[in-house]
């Protein structure tokens, strides 16, 4: 079986034992919660006088506690982890025996916001710290379990996002005229595909899907009120004024993503703060829609496209 990270565990000088990270999943839960997978080993060993080493035998491992690290074994810590299963006890044999063993810990969207920045559409560089405590008949034998990187592959980890419901678009429901409701349906598509894309590290992607949005919500770019549906429906809603001061935002973001389309002669790559910037502001403008009375606006007396 594939390991994401594996480590000795040890005790009176002597390796007893092997813990091995087999799986990282996500729990069911209102917020992000990350499953560790793992396989405990312990051994029991006997005395070897002639290497003045004692017996070790006779105990067990009671309780698991520990802490997931970003960037290395000295990192910040990303998350508590506890040992969740309801049988948490495994008893050293003298055969190889591995016990399946289940860590949880809890994150927030913040903070699983901050480790994206980090990884930057790469894998994750995350450690993982444990604090065994061993049992035997004499009392308390003292383990150590040396911190692990976690190789974590980016397809993995990218589903763990997917299942934590991270970057999911917020589906605002836009009580639009009859006539751009097809339109507003396609924006929000090319919103997921911007927010997917996003998770994936894709960010001249990004900005590609969020122009997709202002091509269908702005049907031509003239300003020309008998060309531009959208700023007929807007000047009927806010006036003549705000109508053109909110159709000049969206050529902005058509500006600003249009390198993203003509990629010719480019060399920036767009960063991922740009790309949370034009998400953001796309996903504004298309809530700002929903916020309008539109409802109010009687299509028969706009003047039609063409």
């Amino acid at each position: 079986m594939p390991s994401f990270g594996e480590q000795d565990i040890s005790a009176d000088s002597q390796i007893i034992g092997k813990f091995r990270i087999i799986g990282l999943t996500a729990a069911s839960a209102l917020q992000p919660r990350i499953l560790l997978a793992a396989e405990c080993v312990l051994r029991s060993l006997e005395a070897r006088p002639d290497q003045h080493m004692p017996a070790v035998e006779g105990y067990a491992l009671l309780e698991l506690t520990g802490e997931v690290l970003l960037g290395g074994p000295t990192g910040p810590t990303v998350t508590d982890v506890r040992w969740l299963d309801k049988d948490r006890r495994v008893e050293a044999v003298k055969f190889e025996s591995p016990t399946q063993v289940t860590l949880v810990g809890d994150l927030d969207f913040r903070r699983l916001e901050l480790l994206e920045r980090m990884r930057d559409g790469n894998a994750p560089v995350l450690w993982l710290r444990l604090f065994p405590t061993l049992i035997r008949s004499a009392g308390p034998l003292q383990g150590r379990i040396q911190p692990m990187q976690l190789d974590i592959p980016r397809e993995r980890w990218l589903e763990f996002l997917s299942a934590s419901k991270f970057g999911d678009s917020v589906v605002v429901e836009v009580p639009v005229p009859r006539g751009l409701a097809q339109d507003v349906r396609e924006a929000v598509e090319h919103l997921r595909e911007a927010q997917r894309h996003l998770t994936e590290g894709g960010y001249d992607q990004v900005a590609l899907s969020c122009r997709k949005v202002m091509d269908v919500v702005r049907e031509d770019a003239s300003d020309d009120s008998s060309h531009n549906r959208l700023l007929q429906i807007l000047a009927g809603a806010v006036g003549d004024d705000r109508a053109k001061s909110y159709i000049g935002i969206v050529r902005t973001l058509k500006q600003l993503t249009a390198p993203a389309a003509h990629a010719f002669g480019r060399r920036n790559p767009y960063t991922r703060g740009e790309a949370l910037f034009l998400i953001r502001c796309t996903t504004a403008f298309l809530s700002l829609l929903g916020e309008l009375p539109l409802d109010q606006i009687q299509l028969s007396a706009l003047p039609k496209n063409g």
